[in-house]
Parts: C-alpha cells; sequence; structure tokens
C-alpha cells in the first residue's frame, strides 16, 4: 500500500491516471479480506475519482457514492468523461452535491448545453478547474449561455489557480476576480 500511496503522491494529473486509480482501489480490496480490510482503511485510495457519466448505470451511481464514502472527507480529485451521450442527471446532481470537497475537477463533454449554470455552488477547496468539449460552443449544438443571460460561474472559488476553459467561451462567463488565479 506505500507503494501505491508513493506513486499516486508523484503521479501526474491526468484523466488517465484517474481511471487507472479508480480501478487500483477496488483492485485491492478485491483480492482477500486482509487486503480489503487494509483498502477500506486508507480514504486516500479512494479520493480519485473517474466517472464515465454516459454509462451512468445505477451500478455506476453507487460506485461514485462507495468512492465517496470510502474517501471520508479528503478532497476529491474528479475526472468526468460525458463523451458518449447526454450526461445521467442523477449522476451528475451526486458529483455536484460534493463541490466543497473538490481540489481538481476535470469534465469532458460532448457538447455544452448549459453546462455553466451547473457549477453555482462554493467549491473552497478548489485548485484545478478544466473544461473542454469536442464541438466548439457556437458551432455545437448549444450556445454556452443565452443572450443577455449572466451567469456567475464558480462564485466562490478561494483556492483555484488554474482554469482551463476554451477562449471562445471567456467572453461568455462573468468571472469574478481571483487573485489566486495563476494560469487561464
Amino acid at each position: 500500500m506505500r507503494i501505491l500511496h508513493d506513486h499516486r503522491s508523484n503521479a501526474s494529473i491526468e484523466s488517465e491516471w484517474y481511471s487507472d486509480a479508480t480501478c487500483a482501489a477496488v483492485l485491492c480490496a478485491s483480492i482477500c479480506r486482509r487486503w480489503r480490510a487494509l483498502a477500506l482503511s486508507f480514504p486516500w485510495l479512494w479520493n480519485h475519482v473517474y466517472v464515465n457519466i454516459a454509462a451512468g448505470s445505477q451500478a455506476t451511481r453507487n460506485l461514485i457514492a462507495l468512492q465517496f464514502q470510502r474517501s471520508e472527507a479528503l478532497p476529491l480529485d474528479l475526472s468526468i468523461d460525458c463523451h458518449d451521450a447526454a450526461p445521467q442527471k442523477d449522476t451528475f446532481r451526486d458529483i455536484l452535491r460534493q463541490s466543497a470537497r473538490w481540489r481538481t475537477f476535470r469534465f469532458s463533454y460532448h457538447v455544452w448545453g448549459d453546462v455553466f449554470h451547473r457549477f453555482q455552488r462554493p467549491t473552497p477547496l478548489l485548485e484545478l478547474f478544466s473544461l473542454q468539449s469536442e464541438y466548439h460552443p457556437i458551432h455545437g449544438p448549444y450556445r454556452c449561455l443565452r443572450p443577455g443571460e449572466a451567469v456567475v460561474f464558480l462564485p466562490y472559488a478561494p483556492r483555484l489557480r488554474t482554469l482551463e476553459i476554451p477562449a471562445c467561451a471567456l467572453h461568455r462567463i462573468p468571472l469574478i476576480p481571483r487573485p489566486s488565479l495563476q494560469r487561464l
């Protein structure tokens, strides 16, 4: 477990890593009773969460809930993939409820729709927020915001250092001045 912890501490934060980390946690807990007890006693093993929302079955929702529970109060590092279909609203709602625990949040989405409306909750621990879309928001089937509409995006994120969103979306999102922001 110490080797796994050291590897997790030194790993770069990439989407593939989140998927591997989720699999590693489940695998460690599945080897035998002793390993299961050991894996369940380490909340850091469960706080890197990879979710394919489009697959949004009840099993996916259950796994996410289990990871949130097993990670206890640790900050969450999330990678959410939603390229194959529209997100399952219940699954996304479960993730949004944990916004106060987000440390990193990477969201890869097939269309923008009203995605900016969803991020209105306090995120006091958030350091990195990344939105990526296959489609350019102007040419895609949806627009970022309706004309004349104002949405305060991430209204409380005092620790936010990195914000990754497409340049074409910047003029459509009213941003609060953030002295901690180092990279846009």
